[in-house]
């Protein structure tokens, strides 16, 4: 039933990936589409609640085994607290459709006004030789004015993987950008990407902000780097 026997990546069990012209499956229709409920990996929460289960997603090697492990973000889970799931890639023949963010290697959640897991970055911040890992939090704190913060959470990555069980408080370093927005119960965050801009070795942080989405700048659009290196503590993303 090969439709193809001098191409090994065409065959009855191949998935066949629609608008290439390629009948990759051998079921005589080469834009063969599939719906969500049957992919073989998936993960997903509570489906009683809103929790925007990836809207952060990525891959990298933060264990060092040579498999990239995958990272989810969930800023509305849990209460809208927030979590962020690690799934190391040694184990990826385990992983399964059906699996939800409690089945995480690693498990990172935020704290009862956290919105963590927006924008996730993997990448050698510090300049050790080590993969980090950076999530962005938006926080709305109810008590009075709605003042929010926004921020950037570091942890620090020693190539071995992190804990199964980890909170916002265990981060090695937070910078906060204190918005202060009153009777504005908003959450803010901002696209992001890393890169080595000054060959360091330690990755800087380019985070576009401004304009709609995070109007620090009185509706001016700027691109802020912060620069690679090894925060601790608190600090501000205001300097």
């Amino acid at each position: 039933e090969d439709c193809d026997d001098e191409d090994p990546e065409i065959n009855p069990g191949a998935i066949d990936f629609s608008n290439d012209d390629i009948d990759t499956n051998c079921d005589d229709d080469p834009d063969t589409t599939y719906s969500l409920e049957d992919a073989p990996l998936s993960v997903s929460s509570d489906t009683t609640a809103q929790a925007l289960v990836g809207d952060s997603i990525l891959m990298c090697d933060l264990d060092e085994d040579g498999f990239d492990d995958l990272i989810i973000g969930a800023p509305f889970d849990s209460s809208y607290s927030g979590r962020v799931g690690i799934w190391y890639g040694l184990d990826h023949t385990a992983w399964t459709a059906g699996m939800d963010m409690n089945d995480a290697d690693t498990l990172i959640t935020g704290n009862s006004t956290g919105f963590l897991g927006f924008t996730a970055l993997c990448d050698d911040f510090d300049g050790d030789g080590h993969q980090d890992l950076v999530i962005q939090r938006g926080e709305i704190d109810y008590s009075g004015a709605y003042f929010t913060e926004w921020s950037l959470m570091f942890f620090y990555g020693d190539g071995s993987g992190f804990n199964p069980s980890l909170s916002e408080s265990d981060s090695d370093a937070e910078l906060i950008y204190a918005l202060g927005v009153p009777d504005q119960p908003s959450v803010y965050n901002a696209n992001a990407a890393s890169g080595d801009l000054d060959g360091d070795g330690a990755a800087e942080i380019l985070l576009s902000m401004g304009g709609n989405d995070l109007d620090i700048f009185e509706g001016e659009q700027r691109i802020v780097v912060v620069p690679g290196a090894k925060y601790t503590d608190d600090g501000s993303l205001e300097s």
